[in-house]
């Protein structure tokens, strides 16, 4: 082992650039939150989509750390967190431009 402890644990340094990758999005995000308080969303009720819009961020940040840390065991569900989130990006821009 060279005198280095292995933490199996931990993510590969490949995975966590893709973790850092799915984050970037989350800088547009006071974009989009100006573009729901402006009211360019033709038919969507505002008192639902308030809290929703707020809750985006946390469920972005807890996205990417349950990834992290359950990856050692369950790569799989690590990757389909990974899959919801790019989907949850895909219907925003959706949201904003359609």
């Amino acid at each position: 082992m060279n005198g280095k402890v292995q933490n199996n644990n931990r993510p590969p340094r490949w995975f966590m650039v893709v973790l850092w990758i799915m984050l970037l999005p989350l800088l547009a995000y006071p974009w989009f939150w100006s573009y729901v308080e402006a009211g360019g969303l033709v038919g969507v009720d505002y008192a639902t989509m308030r809290p929703l819009v707020y809750m985006f961020p946390i469920y972005v940040l807890l996205s990417q750390y349950m990834s992290y840390v359950v990856y050692a065991e369950r790569r799989v569900l690590a990757w389909m967190l990974q899959g919801v989130l790019f989907v949850m990006y895909a219907l925003c821009i959706w949201l904003v431009l359609c």
